[in-house]
């Protein structure tokens, strides 16, 4: 009797060290009894460069949330190198940065701006991500970045083409070292690589105006007579027309990763995933659909909104007269989106544009091998990877057709950034 006894005490004993043991890695998120976490988030996969400026370089990544692919992790510790990729074995050897964001959901989008870099530097980036209890995953996949010089060759040049009734397409000297533009109804914007932005053309609501201090800019967007600029800091500046308070931007003005115009509301992306939208809304343009989550880039038409989510699915919503918001298809794949006055754009992952809404001309043939998108009124742009631009609609294509690496477009002009 006595040896029974001990004998079931002691499977008994065995058993409950066995649970215990399997808690310890379980992701069950209401374990019987207490346990010490010891499970480290996953490693970050997917790190990547969306651009640079003088002593600058912008990452991205997909939040690997905490134990077992849920919640939200504890920290981020971002670093870098000068002297090649960051692996397991050099990690303690690379520089950690300041200010890493607070990690997302998983799943979220993450985007930080490594500041305070030296010019003309190639920088190989990496990080990794601590739970709570301190436990940190392996390093991410480590990604390459060169900051820009401040004085780029003359090359880098924007041509403008089309309507030039108010000097849109007239570009002001030195037409060098840009890196982004935008255009408006009847004006134009270019943004240099060393964070100030140009503008030029049609200047009755003083959309032309940056107002000081012009540094900092890391995106530009226009519409209408109105302008954005989205500066280094997650802060966005507007300026021009300001009738039904396109200019206002929302409180908090932190937190913003990109920007878009409509003709008269403006929207912004912030990189915690969500949109926020103001200005005139008497179509809904800037009421955004449930749930308002996991939104990685924006565009805006003359009076309607688009998303595109991290699953690469488009959502729009606004004036729909022509279909402008009925994503067409499969609405699955896509990796940009653009919109014209009236129409939609999706860059496919696969290079091929899927447009939607008043589009009677469709997509030229080849539909292949395209790398960005711009939609303008009653036009569109297509840049290919070798460099050349599509148009299709009511405007001409700029000759020569060689060497571009940047679109934009406004209500009757196109930009372009070419290299010479």
């Amino acid at each position: 009797m006595i040896l029974r006894s001990v004998q079931r005490s002691l499977s008994v004993v065995v058993v409950v060290s066995l649970a215990a043991a399997s808690l310890i890695v379980s992701c069950d998120e209401n374990p019987q009894t207490p346990v010490a976490d010891t499970t480290a988030p996953a490693a970050v996969t997917d790190l990547r460069v969306t651009g640079s400026l003088v002593n600058t370089v912008g990452l991205t990544w997909t939040a690997p949330g905490n134990d077992c692919g849920a919640g939200a992790a504890n920290q981020y510790d971002v670093r870098y190198l000068t002297s090649g990729a960051i692996t397991e074995s050099n990690w303690t050897f690379a520089t950690q940065v300041a200010g890493e964001p607070t990690p997302k959901s998983a799943g979220n989008a993450e985007s930080f701006t490594v500041a305070g870099l030296q010019a003309s530097g190639t920088y190989w980036f990496a990080l990794r991500t601590a739970d709570e209890a301190g436990n940190w995953s392996g390093t991410s996949n480590s990604v390459t970045g060169t900051t820009r010089s401040g004085n780029e060759p003359a090359g880098r040049s924007i041509v403008a083409w089309g309507w030039n009734t108010s000097g849109q397409c007239n570009v002001p000297p030195p037409n060098s070292d840009f890196v982004a533009v935008a255009a408006g109804y009847y004006h134009s914007l270019g943004l240099k690589s060393d964070g100030t932005i140009i503008a030029w053309g049609g200047n009755t609501d003083g959309e032309c105006n940056v107002p000081l201090p012009n540094s900092g800019f890391i995106a530009v967007a226009a519409a209408g007579a109105v302008s954005l600029g989205l500066k280094a800091d997650g802060s966005v500046v507007a300026w021009g027309n300001n009738r039904v308070g396109q200019c206002n931007v929302l409180y908090p003005n932190s937190d913003f990763v990109a920007v878009a115009a409509g003709r008269v509301h403006s929207v912004g992306l912030k990189s915690d995933g969500t949109i926020v939208a103001w200005g005139d809304n008497r179509y809904g343009e800037c009421d955004v659909p449930f749930p308002n989550s996991a939104f990685v880039a924006v565009a805006a038409g003359a009076f309607y909104t688009i998303g595109l989510k991290i699953d690469g699915s488009v959502v729009a919503w606004g004036l729909n007269y022509n279909h402008q918001c009925d994503v067409p298809g499969a609405n699955s794949n896509f990796r940009s989106i653009a919109a014209g006055s009236s129409h939609s754009l999706g860059l496919k992952s696969d290079g091929t544009i899927v447009v939607w809404g008043d589009n009677q001309s469709g997509v030229p043939s080849p539909n292949s091998g395209f790398v960005s998108v711009a939609g303008g009124g009653g036009f569109s742009l297509g840049l290919k990877s070798d460099g050349t631009i599509v148009v299709w609609g009511r405007l001409l294509v700029p000759s020569p057709n060689t060497g571009f690496v940047a679109v934009a477009a406004g209500e009757g002009h196109g930009l372009g950034i070419k290299l010479e």
